[in-house]
């Protein structure tokens, strides 16, 4: 399957986020294109087929037959992602019966952190770069790859050695440097205090974290 199309059918099949889908719609307008394929003359002409929902075809009108105009009518907002999601789900599933249409996960990006092994990685500070890191890797298959890409590519960017990570009794703080997240150096416990050290790797300045377990 061609790849554009590709990252429709996984939406539909509720593997991206509607944000992940959002990502990749901006960065591939080509997408479109695709999903705009699967409304054939022929299905335009079957006025009887499931697909015509009076939704759709209400939506569908409206936008002069623009599957992009009409997924994208009412914005990005929670409602919107929902029309935008029915839609092409709707499309995909009627030209592929044999997938199985799923709604998108709400927290993909926390759960892939978590099954790479580095979900101490995060804090107010540092989560905009993670989040943009992860997004990367969007489209990269197999998933073995990605993840291991990923993987590396967050072990750079947080300057992790061996299995040195935070372990943190509470949410994550993890500092930013000025240049890139500080490295961990340290982890303390003073009855529940719990005392984090890091440093600047550019400036040498060290910070400590302190949580309370």
């Amino acid at each position: 399957m061609e790849r554009y199309l590709k990252y429709a059918v996984d939406f539909a099949c509720g593997k991206l986020t509607f944000d992940e889908f959002e990502l990749l719609f901006l960065q591939h307008p080509e997408i479109w294109d695709r999903v705009q394929d699967l409304l054939t003359e022929e299905l335009r002409q079957n006025s009887e087929h499931p697909f015509w929902s009076r939704s759709n075809r209400m939506r569908l009108e409206s936008s002069n037959f623009s599957i992009r105009g009409a997924a994208l009518a009412f914005g990005w907002d929670e409602y919107g992602k929902r029309v935008a999601h029915g839609l092409i789900s709707d499309l995909v599933e009627y030209t592929f019966p044999e997938i199985q249409r799923r709604d998108p996960p709400e927290q993909a990006l926390d759960a892939l952190l978590e099954k790479l092994g580095m979900e101490d990685l995060g804090g107010a500070e540092v989560d905009a770069l993670v989040e943009e890191i992860l997004l990367e890797g969007i489209g990269i298959t197999p998933a073995k790859e990605r993840n291991r890409i990923l993987k590396q590519r967050l072990k750079e960017s947080f300057h992790l050695k061996l299995r040195k990570k935070p372990g943190w009794v509470q949410e994550p703080e993890w500092p930013m440097g000025e240049q890139s997240p500080m490295e961990f150096l340290a982890r303390e416990q003073e009855g529940s205090l719990v005392r984090y050290r890091f440093r600047d790797v550019d400036t040498g300045l060290e910070k400590t974290v302190e949580q309370y377990d």
